[in-house]
């Protein structure tokens, strides 16, 4: 039976136990268990998107813990995927591995707004950024994803 999911359920209970707690102004959370998944068992695999299933549970509680907090409505989340795959590896140079999921939602964001212009992992950092009232570093590649704002 896999249980790579385990450290990422671990992950979710002590931050949402944080962020009620503390009501953090910035989080870098990254589950692992989706990664895990695919060179284990697969890109697309039954596997695959049962685990998915449970990361998405997991972001759930996150979400759930932002509401408890009383900060979910001013909160900004920005998730995707860190590649994408294919059988069990990546780097290939095929959709399957180049494109990856950009989701946000928040203050100010377009709901269910589909992105048509191609986004890219390089355009988190400055869309964060921008989000925080701060300017992209001079030497990033990424371009602030301005579409997705009301």
């Amino acid at each position: 039976e896999y249980r790579g999911h385990e450290n990422d359920n671990a992950t979710a209970q002590a931050l949402a136990s944080f962020i009620t707690q503390s009501k953090p102004n910035l989080m870098f959370i990254h589950f692992d268990s989706i990664d895990d998944a695919g060179h284990a068992h697969g890109w697309g695999s039954p596997l695959y998107y049962q685990t998915t299933k449970k990361v998405d549970n997991y972001i759930g509680t996150l979400m759930t813990a932002l509401e408890t907090a009383g900060i979910l409505q001013d909160t900004l989340l920005m998730l995707t995927a860190d590649h994408g795959g294919y059988r069990f590896g990546h780097g290939l140079f095929n959709e399957a591995c180049m494109y990856i999921p950009a989701l946000y939602l928040g203050p100010g964001v377009k709901q269910g707004y589909k992105i048509t212009q191609y986004t890219s992992n390089k355009d988190f950092a400055p869309t964060a950024l921008n989000a925080l009232g701060l300017k992209p570093g001079e030497f990033m590649t990424g371009r602030v994803v301005e579409e997705i704002y009301i």
